[in-house]
């Protein structure tokens, strides 16, 4: 075998080592060194003994960051809550986020070596995983920081780590770049925030959520900061008192929610309602623990900049 020769037989070989996805496009090498092990946001330890060839997410916020850091063609199943990106919806399911939707048996016909659960509240279904022998890990942030955290872990647990650098990087940066045009504002020139999460009945968002924060961090003042709920239930009465200059709501509400408002007890006078202050938001960028939070920080302060 002549020299030139052995040089191409070893070019494709080296070719054909790295993986392809299913979609066609080749996937990554993954990069860092296995075994990792790490705690979880249940306390639990947990060791990936090696770059995980097949995920499953039981939480749209995990699969967007999975496909963000890189680790998206590995994904060999989700749930029926995930819909983005749209590469999602041709992947096969194991049920609904709730962990009583969750099929043990569609999901160990997957073959996963990583389970990744984006809830607390799926302990049952991580606890059944890791009896088998599955390695499970559950990811649950619950403020912006801890979401860069997040981000940062899966890129551990993937062997994405620089890619999963450079997401929390660009988070960081546009984050930190709109907390100090935020801070530029005067109090006496921060909008009275209202979050209507649903109008019957009105229930708002407190401090300990994503969109709690974001309105903050936006240069807004929620109305409802002082509340020790995610989402409390609240009255027109506090509503009216509090006197909200804008009021955000997700894009579930529909698109008659401003004359549903404007016929609430007292409303005509709240000017946010009187003067068409009223306004939607994809609800996936407010309440997905994932990398496309920053757009929904963005968008709001956009909101609160708007002229009016």
């Amino acid at each position: 075998m002549t020299r030139s020769i052995v040089i191409v037989f070893l070019l494709l070989a080296a070719g054909c080592s790295r993986p392809i996805a299913e979609s066609g496009r080749e996937e990554a090498e993954p990069e860092g060194a296995f075994p990792i092990t790490i705690r979880d946001d249940l306390g639990r330890t947990v060791t990936v003994s090696r770059p995980p060839r097949r995920i499953v997410s039981l939480a749209p916020g995990i699969t967007e960051t999975l496909f963000a850091v890189g680790a998206g063609p590995r994904l060999v199943a989700v749930t029926t809550t995930d819909t983005y990106p749209p590469e999602v919806k041709q992947l096969p399911t194991v049920g609904g986020f709730a962990p009583e939707t969750i099929s043990l048996e569609t999901l160990l016909a997957q073959k996963p070596d990583l389970v990744i659960a984006g809830g607390r509240f799926q302990q049952p279904v991580v606890e059944s995983l890791t009896k088998l022998g599955v390695p499970a890990v559950v990811i649950d942030p619950d403020t912006l920081a801890a979401v860069e955290d997040a981000i940062v872990l899966i890129g551990r647990l993937t062997g994405q780590e620089e890619k999963s650098a450079a997401v929390v990087a660009d988070f960081r940066r546009r984050r930190e770049a709109v907390r100090r045009r935020a801070e530029a504002v005067r109090p006496a020139d921060r909008l009275r925030v209202l979050y209507v999460l649903w109008d019957e009945p009105l229930q708002t968002a407190g401090p300990g959520t994503f969109v709690g924060q974001m309105i903050t961090e936006a240069g807004g003042v929620n109305i409802f900061s002082d509340a020790d709920q995610q989402y409390p239930t609240v009255s027109d009465e506090a509503v009216l008192a509090r006197g909200p200059d804008l009021v955000l709501a997700p894009d579930h509400g529909g698109a008659k929610l401003r004359d549903r408002l404007f016929g609430r007890p007292g409303w005509k006078g709240v000017a946010a309602v009187k003067e068409g202050n009223i306004v939607t938001v994809p609800e996936d960028l407010l309440n997905r623990p994932g990398p496309r939070l920053i757009d929904g920080l963005e968008r709001i302060e956009a909101l609160l900049r708007a002229p009016r």
